[in-house]
């Protein structure tokens, strides 16, 4: 029997026959997950994370649980991108798998229209959103149809994912450099905010802060506060089990997009000059990296901001915490750093994602185009025109009162967790079906694999429990998560009913 015809056996390396090739060397890919990884997460988020947890002691947890779970999926991806060193992603895993191309293409549908664009608008509009704030020295009001501030946010947002689009267009090896270029910059700036931490630590008052951190931190002013989700807060409120599972839940769902990024290089195998070394070495070290640059980073923030000005605060953390080292330039200085993270970690999406959609187009996915998608030259220009187009449409579209960072992450994390629990699963199937295989790359034990599905079950299942909210909106990006998968699915049974009915009738 050839082996080489079994899926999870080792293969010779494809040929490319697009694109430049072999471009992207272990510290190319390093640098990739890196930039994904740190975005405007760390920035944003553990304001949030914090008010959810009522707790700074709690809200540290849920980042540690966080970095392991994490770690977890890395090396699970790591064991599937060895395997199948020539395909791109889920897509190929769930393919060879259960040999079903409908499961496939739900993926890619979900993938393509939910995943990578919110990921992508999410963090394109924290950059903008933070640059109008440093021009204007307030958040202006978004809610106001084609008011002024409604349509600045749309067009700088539109135009600056324009300009990371252009550049990737231009030269994958630009693409590359600039990745590289603000990777590192993005490890300095978390190094330096986590050494401030430290030194702080000498100072009682700091230390101070750092004493019942699992006590509940109730708002300073009223008796309520009224978050970015609409989570309702309530310092006399004590939550009921199913509230307090609801609220970790979904602050869990923030956290994990912090971390998200982790397995970028998974897309990318067919420009790894070595997928193997590369994927495991990139993956797993991106995500140790960055769990202790965030663990280093929250410390800093419970250490110089005050817990009651944090939960209470308009501002997010790491704004109080710039205004509280530096004063009014400190405010200045932490917007500058989200421009960075934000603006580096689109830049990286962008790259992958086009990968991504030239991939599908590989099994048609977009009937008409696909093989103009699929063939490329320099860069995968029309991958990338599509995905910029159809990520500004959702931007135009977007309601106003609609908090555009929680709810496209949240709506992109949530899914992505759900495929990550089916790759997870994928993993275990490969590994009954080929025990005796020749596959001597890295191997993750099936106990493992089992924690991972048993925490990402736990993490898709917690933020339908009940939170503290005066509305329904905090349930949306979770209840749009399923109907995108069910109209993937839909969309698929109907085309391959529509072939069978076409071939009958002739």
């Amino acid at each position: 029997m050839d082996m080489n015809n079994q899926p999870g056996v080792d293969i010779p390396e494809p040929e490319i026959g697009r694109g430049n090739g072999r471009i992207l060397k272990t510290s190319s890919g390093l640098g990739y997950n890196i930039n994904h990884i740190i975005g405007a997460g760390i920035f944003i988020t553990p304001s949030n994370v914090w008010r959810l947890a009522q707790s700074p002691g709690s809200a540290l947890m849920l980042w540690i649980f966080g970095g392991f779970v994490s770690l977890l999926g890395s090396m699970i991806y790591v064991e599937l991108g060895t395997r199948f060193p020539d395909g791109s992603g889920e897509q190929k895993y769930l393919e060879e798998t259960f040999n079903i191309n409908k499961i496939a293409h739900i993926f890619s549908f979900v993938m393509i229209t939910i995943i990578l664009p919110g990921a992508i608008i999410a963090d394109t509009y924290a950059c903008s959103k933070y640059l109008l704030y440093a021009i204007k020295g307030n958040y202006g009001n978004e809610d106001i149809y084609f008011g002024i501030d409604y349509i600045e946010l749309r067009f700088v947002t539109i135009a600056l994912l324009l300009i990371i689009t252009g550049y990737n267009m231009f030269s994958n090896r630009l693409a590359i450099r600039i990745n590289q270029t603000f990777a590192i910059i993005k490890i300095l700036i978390l190094l330096t905010i986590s050494i401030i931490g430290l030194v702080w630590l000498k100072d009682n008052s700091s230390r101070d802060h750092w004493k019942g951190i699992f006590n509940h931190t109730p708002p300073s002013y009223n008796n309520t506060l009224l978050n970015n989700n609409n989570t309702l807060l309530d310092k006399a409120h004590e939550r009921s089990v199913s509230e307090q599972i609801g609220s970790y839940g979904n602050a869990m769902i923030n956290v994990l997009f912090s971390y998200e990024g982790w397995n970028d290089l998974n897309y990318l195998t067919e420009e790894l000059d070595s997928p193997a070394r590369s994927l495991k070495l990139s993956a797993i070290f991106s995500v140790i990296i960055t769990f202790i640059l965030y663990l280093l980073t929250n410390v800093a923030f419970i250490t110089v901001v005050d817990p009651t000005e944090a939960i209470s605060s308009e501002d997010i953390i790491a704004i109080s915490f710039g205004r509280t080292i530096f004063g009014e330039p400190g405010r200045i200085i932490i917007l500058i750093l989200i421009l960075i993270s934000a603006f580096g970690c689109v830049g990286s999406m962008v790259f992958m994602g086009s990968r991504a959609i030239a991939y599908a187009a590989k099994y048609n996915f977009i009937p008409g185009i696909s093989q103009r998608l699929y063939y490329w030259g320099a860069t995968p220009k029309y991958a990338l025109l599509l995905q910029f187009v159809y990520c500004a449409v959702l931007i135009l579209l977007a309601p106003v009162g609609t908090s555009f960072f929680p709810f496209f992450s949240d709506m992109s994390q949530y899914l992505a967790m759900v495929f990550y629990g089916v790759s997870a699963i994928c993993l275990l199937v490969i590994k009954r079906k080929l025990t005796n295989a020749e596959y001597h790359h890295f191997k993750v034990h099936k106990y493992f694999i089992g924690l991972y599905l048993l925490c990402t079950c736990c993490i898709i299942v917690a933020p339908f429990f009940p939170i503290p909210s005066k509305n329904y909106e905090s349930y949306m990006p979770f209840v749009i998560s399923w109907v995108a998968i069910f109209i993937g699915a839909s969309i698929w049974y109907l085309r391959d009913y529509k072939n069978v009915f076409r071939f009958c009738y002739l």
